[in-house]
């Protein structure tokens, strides 16, 4: 071949090109005239289903499981431990840990008398940004209105489903045999708790990175489905979102009412900005139950939490005398 700039791998001008590593024809002898294909062969062929394997194979998603699970083991242990006890909250400074019981009312709400409260006490703009249509209830009742829908409907969004066959779940489940806690000391728990929560946390991080590094790839978005040795990667389509606000002008607040039901999250913020009075919302709910939770969290971040809340509080309070 020829050598000249045209045909030279590190062209300027060529994909991959490494200005580090570039070098002029006329100052040098070495082979720097073979076609580049190497690398970008190696970067066609990374896929989602390869990328998976390779999470797999490393390691990570195998800990990532072990991880999670002892865990899990560790607080139901440590739940165990101090069930009879007649104190609910019990901290471990030395550790940086609390752990505690907390009492928790589960509610029955009456979805259309708080949408039609919301309706009179906020701006529409306001409450469309709540509400969430209930889909299965369109079905319904009322399914020939989803044709009428789907111009709302905003471009669909997808999340990243892994499955496994034989092969992954062994080496998963193999990864996952949890370690005798029953002969260490209830301080020696603790101890491990605040370490172990960060090891999961961190590999979270990396598996939800890799998740959407593994959304983008082309194959997986055209076929829907990658397999792999292991098992296979699916992309999956999240719950339907619609533009509420068009909805509301097309449909009517009545048909909001009837076929819509409130974000519990969005709900909460407008309660934390003051935008509307947690009374607005309880005298719409029932408790039906009671449970008692269990919690283990770093002290420190408990203490943050409260500080918050009290100066909500405290700001609360100062508001009625303004």
């Amino acid at each position: 071949m020829e050598k000249n700039c045209e045909n030279c791998k590190y062209n300027i001008s060529a994909e991959d090109y490494d200005m580090k590593r570039c070098k002029k024809c006329s100052r040098t002898e070495r082979a720097f005239f073979e076609q580049f294909t190497e690398d970008l062969s190696k970067k066609n062929e990374e896929t989602a289903a390869s990328l998976m394997e390779q999470f797999i194979e490393e390691g990570t998603y195998p800990t990532l499981k072990k991880l999670q699970q002892q865990l899990e083991d560790l607080k139901k242990e440590v739940r165990y431990r101090l069930k009879d006890s007649e104190v609910r909250r019990h901290e471990y400074q030395k550790y940086n840990v609390v752990a505690k019981f907390v009492p928790k009312s589960k509610s029955s709400t009456d979805n259309q008398g708080l949408i039609e409260n919301l309706f009179c006490y906020l701006q529409d703009r306001i409450v469309c940004n709540v509400l969430r249509l209930d889909i299965p209830l369109i079905k319904k009742e009322i399914p020939e209105e989803l044709i009428a829908l789907e111009p709302f409907k905003k471009p669909p969004t997808y999340y990243v489903k892994p499955s496994f066959n034989k092969v992954g779940k062994e080496l998963i489940s193999q990864s996952e045999q949890s370690y005798t806690l029953s002969e260490l000391s209830l301080n020696q728990l603790v101890k491990r708790f605040i370490p172990l929560q960060e090891q999961c946390k961190n590999l979270e991080a990396t598996y939800e990175s890799f998740k959407k590094k593994m959304s983008m790839c082309a194959a997986l978005t055209d076929k829907g489905k990658l397999t792999h040795k292991y098992g296979s990667v699916s992309l999956v389509a999240n719950r339907p979102v619609y533009d509420m606000e068009k909805v509301l002008d097309a449909f009517g607040d009545e048909f909001l009412v009837k076929y819509a039901t409130p974000d519990n999250a969005q709900l909460q913020s407008l309660i934390d900005n003051k935008i509307l009075p947690k009374s607005e919302v309880e005298r719409f709910q029932t408790v039906v139950d009671y449970r008692l939770d269990f919690i283990m969290m770093p002290l420190d971040v408990e203490r943050r939490i409260t500080s918050q809340f009290q100066q909500m509080a405290i700001q609360k309070s100062l508001s009625l005398f303004a």
